[in-house]
């Protein structure tokens, strides 16, 4: 070959790996989280609440779902019900999860959108409630409980 046509052939190889490379769908990455101090974090968060799951269900964003909480104890925000929803990614590439039905959490949930109000992912403070966990003396006293009608189910869960 001639060093011209080689030397094309060459550069045109490379550029069509880069774009087959770049351009073709892989396996989704894993989520990747930056460590922020609470103190952000808590600042930038609209909703701060401990919550039991009750129930997942599929939402009309795609590749999302919506878990369903009995909300108990309100740190920050406005709003709450005794039972609210949020929005959570499907898949941990889009840093996403699913809440385990009758476990209790302290959710860090922020605005999405006037359908979806709130949000959760796996890099905000969301987790399962443990009471030795360090978080709850950054958090102090909760400031409220949802306003809700009064039920012997929000009497018994008060009680147990």
């Amino acid at each position: 070959m001639l060093p011209a046509i080689e030397s094309r052939a060459r550069a045109f190889a490379v550029a069509f790996a880069l774009v087959v490379a770049l351009g073709t769908p892989g396996v989704a990455s894993a989520c990747s989280c930056l460590t922020v101090p609470f103190e952000d974090e808590y600042a930038g968060t609209e909703y701060v609440f401990t919550a039991r799951a009750l129930s997942s269900e599929p939402s009309t964003y795609p590749d999302h779902h919506v878990e369903r909480l009995l909300v108990f104890s309100i740190w920050k925000g406005a709003g709450y019900k005794e039972v609210m929803d949020v929005l959570v990614a499907d898949n941990d590439g889009l840093c996403g999860t699913y809440f385990t039905p009758g476990v209790d959490y302290l959710i860090f949930a922020s605005e999405y959108s006037k359908k979806y109000p709130r949000y959760t992912h796996t890099c905000s403070r969301t987790r399962p409630v443990q009471p030795g966990d360090p978080i709850w003396e950054q958090l102090g006293p909760p400031l409220s409980t949802p306003v809700g009608p009064s039920t012997w189910g929000k009497l018994k869960s008060v009680y147990r």
